[in-house]
């Protein structure tokens, strides 16, 4: 056995607490002297703001204070300072905040919005990314480059960032193609609709610090944000997160914090409390960005891919502080898991009159694949060419050279057996798509591949500290957020291996707190295996160091000689001598009395290694810190009447190298498809003209239920070991988004002969298709 506690279901730390409804989140909190808040938003999607008259609203009774965006006109950002904390100008989305009215409490806070009077000079609105991209008659926010700035705006554009891959000679490389094929794609903007909404508390006391709680993946970079706005130091602010009933990258953006601690600056001494409600939390959140792109393929007839030119822009709202990440993201995948000797890619970020974008499940990657998984069986169709002979020809493998110029090793994973356990549970070719006149039936199966790699900074640390005690058990303190994805449970057990003891050994604190708790730059990218694992690693031999050098003069020998492992220590050789954790905890006594050592505490960081920023000019160098493989099948049923489709079954092969805890790690496979098939079936923003969200609730916006996910989940893990990786793990968690959506409409096409361009591909689009096409 190679591991006794990696690679085992071991129960969720923090299932006892949330079935038992103990758990604390941010809603729970209730603080002395607590005033209430609730934001002023804007009833217009794109106009000046000419006036804002309060009066009325100061009057009533119960009013403690209303901020607006004039009283703080400026805008904060660390890639591009384009995001006011209340908008002081102009308003650039139906819903943006324009202030908070802060009340002794929400009764009286909502009563008082109803008063406020704005006045505004409407402007005109746009709302697709690719009219954002061609029009110059209408510029959302005027924007410029400057040496603070890291992203790369357009001046006289919407365009506030832009990112390009040139590898080899695309000219050249279309002239080698016998076959050239173009299409266009389109998705719509999504909500993230976690289970709990957004929600913050504020406090300024008598010393200037500022004290926040928040329903955040990113403590640490709230911190960092608040800090950069108020211009107080870091140890001025304290920022701490309880349970997070969900985010999908959601909240590791700063939202509504700053807006809460500017309404509670107004109130010093009391706590300042808003917890968005579920219509806000459509408008007043981030969302998933709407997404428009163009790809054109050169093959050759044997069925090489010669050259492929993307074209994409990722609508961003009404800033991109948040969204131009999604674009970095995106274009290092922009031509999938392949190997493209010329390559021409350019992927914008651009301003529309929706609410900003920023992080969801998949980070850009879901959208680039939309676009090349689909391109990718159009083709092989095109060829004559099974589409699974057609990627294997063109898939990247060991010695590969990617998109951005990496080479691919072993250890990055094996795509290829991925891609076989997906077609061989889907018995493909067998019976890849049919009519069933009789039942009135139709029935397809589909593929796609995936790559991902983490979306990060190059510096983006993690840290960890293990404390022994008394009694030899051990505390974990991270400050990576635990946020429904079991990454407490994981670490807990990373943990256990290390220092060679049970996990029921281990407590992890499941609440974060800046002052107290070691760094984590964001709980995103799927990264807190990978990244705080290693972290862990450190600190757990940073203990057992420290264990050796008591016990080399306990036992009167060399620190060599001393052996660390399942709780015990003891001379090499002597094991009937050995000391158990709990004698060394604290320091070790002598018979006679006398002590040696002290408390043993270890604490350990990650940094990724030989990370560079990629080339402005070309996107190649080593941007990617690691890369994650697999495939993703389906096999549906389509009801030739209603449209209606039930999918039979769900595949993903993924390549995650050593899979931690195999039952949780599933969970996140299975959830993350079910997430992706729901909104590709289901999941879209209905934007008005003049940018109103017209289904802001879960009345209109529809989401996948037990009635509608896949009859049969199969998912397959390929345990290639990653060498950057705690035992050989790797990136996991979003990674079943990915491929999901162009499987879906691959098997679409092979039962209905339909192509699909646009998601989410709902059952009236089938149905319309299915009479358009004349099938019953």
């Amino acid at each position: 056995m190679k591991y006794k506690y990696i690679g085992k279901d071991f129960k969720r730390v923090d299932a006892l607490p949330k079935l038992t409804g103990k758990a604390k989140f941010l809603a729970d909190i209730q603080l002395p002297h607590m005033y209430y808040g609730v934001f002023i938003r804007a009833k217009n999607a794109h106009a000046e703001i000419v006036d804002v008259d309060i009066k009325e609203a100061e009057a009533i009774q119960g009013v403690k204070a209303i901020v607006l965006g004039r009283d703080f006109p400026k805008n904060y950002g660390h890639l591009i300072k384009d995001r006011p904390i209340f908008a002081f100008d102009k308003v650039r989305y139906y819903g943006e905040a324009l202030g908070g009215i802060v009340a002794r409490d929400e009764e009286t806070a909502y009563l008082a919005v109803d008063k406020i009077k704005v006045t505004y000079k409407p402007l005109p609105v746009i709302t697709h990314p690719k009219e954002a991209l061609e029009r110059k008659d209408v510029i959302i926010r005027e924007v410029s480059s400057s040496s603070e700035m890291i992203y790369r705006p357009i001046k006289g554009t919407n365009i506030y960032h832009y990112d390009v891959i040139k590898k080899g000679d695309i000219e050249e490389g279309f002239k080698k193609a016998d076959l050239i094929l173009e299409n266009e794609f389109e998705i719509a903007s999504m909500s993230h609709v976690q289970i709990e909404p957004h929600g913050a508390i504020a406090l300024w006391d008598e010393s200037g610090t500022l004290t926040v709680w928040s329903s955040t993946q990113a403590p640490f970079t709230v911190r960092y944000f608040l800090a950069d706005i108020f211009g107080l130091p870091l140890n001025k602010v304290r920022v701490i997160a309880y349970y997070v009933g969900g985010g999908f990258g959601g909240k590791s953006d700063v939202g509504i914090e700053p807006m809460v601690a500017l309404m509670a600056k107004s109130v010093p001494g009391h706590p300042v409390k808003v917890v968005l409600s579920r219509e806000e939390a459509f408008h007043g959140s981030f969302l998933r960005g709407n997404f428009w792109g163009k790809v054109k393929t050169g093959v050759t007839k044997d069925g090489k891919i010669v050259a492929e030119k993307v074209e994409f822009a990722m609508g961003s709202g009404g800033s991109g502080e948040f969204a131009g990440t999604v674009v970095d993201g995106a274009f290092k995948s922009s031509v999938g898991p392949y190997e493209v000797e010329n390559i021409d890619t350019v992927g914008y970020g651009v301003y529309t009159n929706l609410p900003p974008t920023g992080a969801f499940r998949g980070y850009g990657h879901p959208e680039v694949h939309w676009m090349i998984e689909r391109q990718r069986d159009i083709i092989a169709r095109e060829l004559g060419m099974d589409p699974a002979e057609f990627r294997k020809k063109n898939m990247l493998r060991p010695g590969s050279i990617n998109a951005i110029g990496q080479k691919i090793e072993t250890h990055n994973g094996n795509l290829e057996k991925c891609l076989d356990l997906v077609l061989k549970e889907l018995s493909w070719p067998n019976n890849i798509g049919y009519i069933d006149k009789k039942k009135k039936k139709a029935y397809g199966k589909g593929f796609a591949l995936l790559q991902k790699s983490p979306v990060m900074p190059t510096n983006a640390a993690s840290s960890a500290i293990l404390k022994l005690n008394d009694d030899g058990t051990v505390n974990l303190t991270i400050g990576t957020q635990e946020i429904g994805q079991g990454i407490d449970t994981a670490l807990t057990q990373i943990a256990a291996e290390a220092l060679g003891i049970s996990p029921e050994m281990i407590k992890l604190v499941p609440y974060r707190d800046t002052d107290t708790y070691p760094y984590e730059w964001q709980t995103v990218a799927s990264r807190g295996v990978w990244s705080v694992g290693n972290a862990i690693l450190m600190a757990a031999e940073e203990v057992k160091q420290k264990m050796r050098k008591v016990a080399k003069d306990v036992f009167g020998v060399s620190e060599e000689q001393i052996i660390v492992e399942e709780g015990l220590i003891y001379p090499k050789g002597e094991k009937d001598k050995a000391l158990s954790y709990k004698d060394l905890a604290i320091g070790y006594t002598f018979p006679q009395g006398n002590a040696i050592g002290g408390p043993i505490i270890g604490s350990g960081y990650f940094i990724p290694k030989d990370l560079f920023n990629p080339d402005p000019e070309t996107g190649q160098g080593d941007s990617a810190a690691e890369w994650t493989f697999g495939a993703q099948g389906v096999e549906l049923e389509v009801d030739l009447i209603t449209g209606k489709v039930n999918i039979l079954k769900a595949v993903t092969a993924i390549d995650a190298g050593t899979i931690i805890n195999p039952e949780n790690a599933r969970g996140q496979v299975v959830g993350a498809m079910a997430m992706a098939l729901s909104m590709a079936q289901r999941e879209a923003l209905v934007i008005s003209k003049d940018g109103k969200i017209r289904n802001d609730g879960l009345t209109d916006y529809k989401i996948s239920t037990v009635r509608d996910i896949p009859f049969e989940y199969k998912v397959f893990f390929v345990e290639t070991e990653e060498e950057t990786g705690p035992y050989g793990a790797r990136s996991l968690a979003e990674h079943g988004m990915v491929g999901m959506a162009p499987a879906f409409a691959n098997a679409l096409y092979n039962a209905l002969g339909v192509e699909f361009f646009k998601l989410p591909i709902t059952f009236e689009d089938i149905a319309l298709a299915i009479d358009e096409k004349k099938i019953v």
